[in-house]
């Protein structure tokens, strides 16, 4: 099967949104939150940042293919993880000062989701620049008083959300 098929039936599967929202509760939604920016990082930073710096993603790098593929499923997931936390923190007065880092967020995994598909290692590595693309998102939840930690999701997850 081509790799673009794979990722195309990955994708689909992607779409289907498996996570249920959290109540008015505001704990309840602080813990959401925080899950799912932790999540988001560790998502970005095991799937895509250490594969790139890695060499992941050069031309004939081993597993490249699979690589790839696990990169654009984790920018997948990562980008529900940040709606979802877009959609808590608009529920939420304090955690609404969120929404300009989510949004910042947001549009750097959206960019770099679109050039890991075509495996192009400079584009991908002018994207990470020196860190997680969530890193300023994370810096800002801390300033909220959010205790986000990176968590890597199992691949499993990834695909099942």
């Amino acid at each position: 099967m081509r790799l673009a098929t794979v990722v195309v039936l990955l994708l689909a599967l992607l779409a289907v949104p498996t996570l249920s929202a959290c109540g008015n509760d505001e704990k309840a939604s602080k813990t959401e939150i925080v899950t799912r920016l932790g999540l988001a990082a560790g998502a970005t930073k095991h799937w895509i940042v250490d594969p790139a710096r890695e060499g992941g993603f050069k031309k004939g790098a081993d597993k490249r293919k699979r690589t790839i593929a696990k990169a654009v499923l984790a920018g997948g997931f990562t980008l529900r993880m940040l709606q979802k936390a877009k959609e808590e923190a608009n529920q939420d007065p304090k955690l609404k000062k969120l929404l300009p880092s989510i949004a910042g967020a947001t549009a750097a995994i959206t960019a770099l989701r679109g050039v890991i598909g075509g495996g192009d290692e400079g584009a991908i590595s002018k994207l990470i620049g020196g860190g997680n693309p969530l890193d300023g998102l994370l810096s800002a939840a801390r300033g909220q008083g959010l205790d986000v930690k990176e968590e890597v999701p199992s691949a499993a997850k990834l695909v099942g959300g």
